[in-house]
């Protein structure tokens, strides 16, 4: 089922989340969705992550979920709603998630599985600064940028049962 659920995300989230996934998302606050990138950004825990774990047992509890699949799909949700986030930051700055999308749909499996690194990263800013996005603003963005692959990076994983 979560291989399922990554598939669905990787297609862009053109059709509708998967029920499941919905039930977390749905009961994360706006308030942790406002900080959630922050909090990875400084790479500790906090109310964001607080609140996916609520929402996860909550459903988990009305579901009756087993822990490896509660784990795994809440892992899921808040690399869905950190990608969102980032999303919004980078179109708010001048940058189209629609071409980091573009880009990691177009990787093979290996870089889509893979551990991230500093070359792949590399290779996602020389193609958006070869879209006609600036260094500078590359520069300037290039933290939420990482989110935003990690989350999608995140997503594969553990759809594919690396993680």
């Amino acid at each position: 089922m979560i291989i399922a659920v990554a598939a669905l995300l990787a297609a862009a989230q053109a059709e509708p989340l998967d029920p499941d996934l919905a039930c977390v998302i749905d009961r994360v606050p706006e308030s942790a969705r406002a900080t959630v990138v922050e909090e990875a950004l400084s790479g500790g825990g906090g109310s964001a992550r607080a609140a996916f774990r609520s929402a996860t047992d909550a459903c988990a509890r009305e579901r009756s979920w087993n822990a490896e699949f509660a784990s795994g799909l809440g892992r899921i949700a808040m690399a869905v709603v950190l990608g969102e986030e980032a999303e919004v930051i980078l179109r708010r700055n001048g940058i189209s998630p629609d071409l980091i999308h573009d880009w990691f749909n177009a990787q093979s499996v290996a870089v889509q599985q893979g551990e991230p690194s500093e070359e792949v990263g590399g290779r996602l800013i020389e193609h958006l600064q070869a879209q006609g996005i600036p260094l500078e603003r590359l520069s300037a963005h290039a933290q939420t940028i990482g989110i935003l692959l990690g989350a999608l990076n995140m997503i594969e994983r553990i759809g594919a049962g690396l993680e």
